[in-house]
């Protein structure tokens, strides 16, 4: 437990001793820090979960409560209710019963997928408690794996009502419309598109996105960064799960596609009648409008519209080329060979995990800039941290031909006086050898030098002659700055935390204090325009000042490298999220698109 978890469980226990004796961590997740604790007055254990401080910050706590209360009248054996709520020493809490037993997210990471009679158990008892949910009127609106309970067989669905909570209260403090609350793994078109009136059929979306997960042991849709997701769950086709697992009926395959479908009306009416749809054959099953991807296609990353028409389907179709797509390419058996890094282990403190992830994400887009490689994204490769699976599992789960695991530790007090330990290793699937042994201590500085050694050691050790393009974008070092890279590299991690203010605010100050150090930064410049941008397009800041502050990063990061896509990129969701100036958009968005290696 780091020094921030130690203080808050401090201050809690503190302000909780007369009702709950607070007495350890259980865990933590993206939007509260859970406490094991003893029910004093009910000699009972329960959970106590806290709001992350700095969403309290941006919620009012009044409404926040009574927003979160309204849940507290659902009863149902598949719901863990709501005990208690309140604040805390200005910490915002809740209290549900502690259940022994697993998350669904822990049952997947350690069996990878359920056999189909668990499979259309757990989501029979899950659609039946959100059924029951969405006829007193409460949607979910952030069901996943991590709010599912399992103990002795039986599911039940925990932090009803905080995503509702946190939208109400955020909306009422804001004064704004819509907000993407959810885990963008699992959220449906309509929460992308932060429609004012989300119902059931929203949740029914997302448990359709966890039967194809445990069913198959991976999630349906996977992109590099959160804009390219939003766009395969708004665009892409729905994946067949039969395609993947021959031994799903097809009712069953049919059942999930339904209740993925991209509109709402094409969806069940009800998730009872999901689940119905699952055990059996005859079931009703609405007629679809949205395309399923065919066994034979299902792995091409073709996009599909939704919505989307004439120059706005245009534009979505080149943010898709640029924004995530491209990174895994189409290849046939004698394609270009397939590689994953996975993430590396961060060996010093817990605040620093963002440095270890920032050099393996590093090395991830040097080396998919090689065009005879083929690199599996970073999405896709998160997934498997911490995992139990050994090497060759997760090999043949990405269908990839090497591996590239490592650790990385930094010590010192300042940039200037610190030093970075990186080991790695190139592992070859088929036959478990390692190929490239690596382990270096070098100054902090010289950790650009690290990152470029290593991709091109991948490439020498592969064979793969590279163009003299590749090499240079092998050698690119983004800043001089060390600090400022820092700064950049903990922009980037808040920004793909999640799409909560207090995280897109936090991402800003980063990428702000980055460019400061360092006023030739493109880079950092183009993720600041960026996110400008984006805290126009949540609605988080809809002034005029917002969108003179993007377009002023964005100008300047392609006046220092008009060659930089990243560049051309802030500037496009400039014009077609700030303006909604199409022509302007597909232009600049178009040259993201070329200069984008391939």
């Amino acid at each position: 437990m780091g020094e921030d978890s130690t203080e808050l469980l401090d201050r809690l226990a503190s302000s909780l001793a007369d009702r709950y004796r607070v007495t350890r961590l259980l865990g933590q997740g993206g939007m509260a820090t859970v406490y094991l604790a003893d029910d004093l007055r009910h000699s009972r254990v329960v959970a106590v979960k806290v709001l992350r401080p700095e969403l309290t910050e941006g919620v009012g706590s009044e409404r926040f409560l009574r927003e979160i209360n309204t849940s507290a009248r659902l009863n149902h054996p598949h719901i863990l209710p709501l005990l208690d709520s309140g604040n805390a020493g200005e910490l915002l809490f809740y209290v549900m019963p502690f259940v022994e037993g697993e998350s669904l997210r822990d049952r997947l990471k350690r069996d990878g997928r359920l056999s189909l009679d668990d499979a259309t158990r757990v989501i029979a008892q899950i659609a039946d408690g959100l059924g029951y949910a969405h006829r007193t009127g409460i949607v979910h609106r952030d069901i996943k794996p991590e709010n599912i309970l399992l103990s002795s067989g039986h599911a039940v669905i925990t932090d009803f009502g905080i995503a509702r909570a946190l939208d109400q209260a955020a909306a009422s403090n804001l004064t704004r419309t819509g907000t993407a609350t959810g885990t963008p793994y699992y959220m449906s078109p309509e929460q992308w598109d932060s429609a004012p009136n989300i119902d059931g059929r929203s949740d029914q979306y997302a448990l359709g996105c966890m039967a194809y997960e445990m069913l198959i042991g991976q999630r349906p849709y996977a992109a590099p960064t959160n804009m390219a997701l939003m766009l395969q769950h708004l665009t892409a086709p729905i994946p067949s799960v039969s395609a993947e697992r021959d031994e799903v009926p097809e009712h069953m395959n049919v059942a999930i596609a339904t209740a993925m479908a991209k509109m709402p009306e094409d969806r069940f009416a009800t998730s009872d009648a999901f689940a119905a749809a699952l055990r059996s054959p005859t079931a009703t099953v609405p007629v679809r409008t949205t395309p399923v991807a065919p066994a034979a296609e299902r792995k091409l990353p073709r996009i599909q519209p939704r919505i989307f028409q004439g120059a706005g389907l245009a534009l979505v179709l080149l943010i898709a080329a640029y924004a995530g797509y491209r990174v895994k390419k189409n290849s046939g058996p004698s394609g270009p060979t397939r590689l994953v890094v996975l993430p590396f282990q961060n060996q010093g403190p817990s605040s620093e995990a963002y440095f270890a992830d920032g050099v393996s994400d590093e090395i991830t887009t040097r080396l998919a800039s090689v065009s005879s490689l083929e690199v599996i994204s970073r999405t896709s490769a998160v997934q498997y941290r911490g995992t139990t699976k050994s090497l060759k599992q997760i090999g043949d789960e990405l269908d990839v031909d090497y591996l590239i695991e490592g650790t990385v530790r930094w010590s010192g007090s300042n940039p200037t006086q610190s030093s970075v330990k990186v080991t790695c290793r190139l592992i070859r699937v088929s036959d478990g050898n390692v190929l490239l042994p690596y382990d270096t201590t070098a100054a902090l500085n010289d950790v650009f030098a690290i990152q470029a050694g290593i991709a091109q050691q991948v490439t020498e050790k592969l064979s793969i002659a590279l163009l003299q393009p590749e090499r240079r974008r092998l050698a690119t070092q983004p800043t001089d700055d060390i600090e400022a890279y820092r700064n950049y590299l903990q922009g980037n991690a808040a920004y793909e935390r999640s799409w909560a203010r207090p995280d897109v605010e936090s991402a800003l100050a980063f990428y702000q204090k980055a460019v400061d150090l360092d006023q030739n930064f493109a880079l950092a410049w183009a993720k600041l325009g960026r996110t400008h941008a984006w805290m126009n397009q949540l609605r988080y800041d809809l002034t005029e000042d917002r969108l003179v502050k993007s377009k002023a990063a964005a100008d300047r990061a392609v006046a220092l490298d008009p060659g930089l896509s990243e560049a051309h990129l802030a500037l496009g969701l400039y014009w077609y999220w700030g303006l909604d100036n199409y022509d302007q958009a597909m232009g600049e968005l178009t040259r993201a698109g070329a200069l984008e290696p391939s």
